[in-house]
């Protein structure tokens, strides 16, 4: 089955995004699955097709956000805490997504929260 996969290790967690054509679409962190849907892109613009929040190891929330566009080929971007961490380039969907990162920022710098983790993309040599 035809399959495509985006992932990254942010705050010692392995994201992963994976699209297929007949399973539909799931988001996994270390091997598990937090979310998942049967829909083939987003239809409500700027929004992530998949979302979820989990730990970070340092203890800091790691905000996931996936976001796929098919129309000729599929694209896929990881995007945590706003910033893209892996896949394509899809930029009106950053900015969404930072928009998004910097307002849970503000409240929660605002309540008393103590700050938002760093997200680092992983490297895969093999595709180099």
């Amino acid at each position: 089955m035809p399959e495509k996969r985006v992932q990254a290790i942010v705050d010692g967690r392995r994201i992963v995004a994976v699209n297929t054509w007949f399973s539909g679409e799931r988001l996994e962190v270390d091997g598990e699955v937090k979310t998942r849907t049967r829909h083939l892109f987003s239809v409500r613009e700027h929004e992530p097709l998949l979302s979820a929040v989990v730990p970070g190891v340092s203890g800091l929330p790691l905000h996931i956000e996936v976001f796929m566009a098919a129309i000729v080929r599929v694209r896929m971007m990881i995007v945590v805490n706003g910033r893209r961490v892996a896949g394509d380039h899809m930029h009106d969907e950053e900015e969404a997504a930072a928009r998004r990162a910097e307002a849970r920022l503000r409240t929660s710098s605002s309540s008393g929260g103590g700050g938002t983790s760093v997200a680092v993309p992983s490297v895969d040599k093999r595709t180099r």
